[in-house]
């Protein structure tokens, strides 16, 4: 990790804490970042996600990809499309 020691301290603790205080932690991070701040750290969204993101259909996205214009990540087996790329796509 890049990040500071004091966050990365904060890290390791979070994920060796017990299940009730990790989840009411990630919780009240999810409310701290909840909307437009949390949708700008994402860097992946799904193909249903960029396809809202760009105001297109889902199928549209598919043929983004055929085309060459669009490439897809596979993330554990799972598709993922880079926000950065929508946003120039988009642009």
């Amino acid at each position: 990790m890049n990040a500071s020691p004091s966050v990365d301290g904060f890290l390791k603790r979070l994920l060796n804490a017990p299940r009730k205080k990790r989840d009411a932690a990630l919780s009240a991070a999810a409310q701290v970042l909840s909307g437009d701040e949390f949708e700008r750290l994402k860097f992946l969204v799904s193909q249903a996600e960029a396809a809202r993101m760009i105001s297109m259909s889902r199928f549209t996205i598919r043929r983004l990809v055929a085309a060459g214009k669009l490439h897809p990540v596979k993330v554990l087996g799972a598709t993922r499309y880079r926000v950065s790329e929508l946003h120039q796509l988009a642009g």
